[in-house]
């Protein structure tokens, strides 16, 4: 892992420490990190639900149908307007995810919640 790797995984650690996230928000988060950590721009859905099987959050996926569970990471990210669509991973093509979009869905939930931020900083008499 180069230093831009770790450092978005550190970013991504931090976001999580500093927030109380919702489910969908974190399979965005846990989904990115596992991109980030794999060292990869596409993976199919069972290659990244294997990957995020590994996080707390998601242990539960190894004992249900990859079905259930890809169905289950679709409805979530699709909370962050993220879909599943066809990739192409070392020349097998199957439905999965582009971690450029997921970066994107993120870059919104950050520029999102900075803004909520700021509108509750700006509120409170106590702080101005």
């Amino acid at each position: 892992m180069n230093e831009h790797e770790q450092a978005i995984l550190d970013g991504l650690e931090a976001t999580l420490l500093a927030s109380d996230l919702d489910r969908s928000t974190l399979a965005l988060v846990d989904a990115l990190a596992a991109f980030t950590r794999l060292g990869a721009d596409r993976l199919h859905t069972v290659v990244l639900i294997e990957a995020m099987e590994d996080e707390e959050s998601w242990s539960e996926w190894s004992t249900v149908p990859v079905p259930a569970a890809a169905r289950e990471l679709a409805e979530l990210l699709e909370d962050h307007g993220v879909r599943p669509r066809s990739v192409t991973v070392a020349g097998r093509r199957a439905r999965g995810y582009r971690r450029e979009d997921l970066e994107q869905a993120f870059q919104g939930y950050a520029s999102q919640a900075l803004l909520q931020d700021y509108d509750q900083d700006d509120m409170n008499p106590e702080r101005n």
